[in-house]
């Protein structure tokens, strides 16, 4: 089967910590490059983009990679479900007031999501109601 071909652009002048980034976001979009292709589109050296990717991907192969990209949306499911279940009344009533505010407006806003509530609107009313919670937990 042929292989897609994939465009290596000119390379962009990266801050430093954007170049490890765009190294692991373009072996993640283009798992068939290796580091001297990265390396070009990210403005490196070659031996900068193979130290990036032995740190990224190690122990995991550009297969196992591939499987992660096909799966992602399972994967986070499963792992997902093992985060809430692990939040037992104990653990929630040891988090910090600030924690729990976070969790929070981030449950809050991700049930708005699920169920097509327009969560832009429902931001200005999470935000309030954490603030009110961290000023009564200030005040006890």
């Amino acid at each position: 089967m042929d292989q897609p071909t994939i465009t290596v652009e000119a390379p962009v002048k990266l801050p430093k910590g954007a170049r490890a980034a765009a190294i692991r976001r373009d072996k993640r979009r283009y798992p068939d490059l290796g580091p001297s292709a990265l390396a070009k589109r990210a403005g490196c050296s070659r031996q900068n983009a193979s130290r990036v990717l032995s740190s990224f991907l190690t122990p995991h192969t550009d297969e196992e990679l591939r499987d992660y990209q096909e799966n992602k949306a399972d994967i986070l499911d499963a792992k997902g479900y093992q985060l809430i279940e692990s939040m037992t009344q104990k653990k929630i009533e040891k988090m910090s007031a600030g924690a729990a505010a976070v969790a929070f407006g981030i449950l809050f806003d991700k049930r708005a999501l699920l169920v097509g509530d327009a969560t832009s609107n429902v931001n200005v009313r999470v935000l309030l109601d954490v603030a009110g919670m961290i000023r009564r937990d200030g005040e006890q």
